[in-house]
């Protein structure tokens, strides 16, 4: 979004140091579920598993992806659908 760079960030939106890593941050969040599906979904309440992998499926993510941004939004804590996510681990070779 602002030239070649890659950033990785884990602070919450409106929490950076710079209106460009908020500006990133949103960016990123809408691209991967745009915001007015992500509203309406967000308007019903419903954050049960069976709705989450609707949702996902629906809009074409990983449910994953659809409770991180839960979690992220504080809209549910990080101990809810912990099962709907992957989880990797780093192996040094």
């Amino acid at each position: 979004m602002h030239g070649n760079r890659t950033f990785v960030d884990v602070a919450e939106i409106g929490s950076s140091n710079t209106p460009e890593e908020d500006q990133a941050s949103r960016f990123a969040a809408d691209f991967l579920v745009n915001e007015k599906d992500w509203d309406a979904f967000i308007r019903e309440q419903d954050w049960t598993e069976p709705s989450v992998r609707r949702f996902a499926e629906n809009v074409g993510v990983h449910p994953g992806i659809v409770v991180g941004r839960l979690n992220h939004e504080k809209l549910e804590p990080y101990n809810r659908l912990t099962t709907l996510k992957d989880r990797f681990a780093w192996v040094e070779e």
